[in-house]
């Protein structure tokens, strides 16, 4: 059960940070400022940081689908043991 605890979090973090940083990589690309990409982004363009952000989305679903997952097979098991 630890290692599904852990799942949720890892996921609720990746997700979160992955919208945090599509957000900040979204806002920094519409602006004509350059000085804002170097100071926000660092070396690399804003389309470079939506898709990490992008992938870190995907990533904190798949984890958190996982972790459902354990987590009903755990109750399932759960069950099961109560009946025998």
């Amino acid at each position: 059960m630890f290692f599904t605890k852990a799942a949720s979090v890892v996921a609720y973090l990746a997700f979160f940070a992955g919208i945090f940083l599509c957000s900040v990589a979204f806002t920094v690309a519409y602006t004509d400022n350059q000085q804002l990409v170097k100071r926000y982004l660092g070396n690399g363009t804003a389309g470079d940081y939506i898709d990490e952000g992008l992938l870190m989305v995907a990533v904190g679903i798949v984890v958190g689908v996982l972790s459902e997952i354990s987590r009903s097979i755990s109750k399932i098991a759960d069950v099961e043991d109560d009946k025998t």
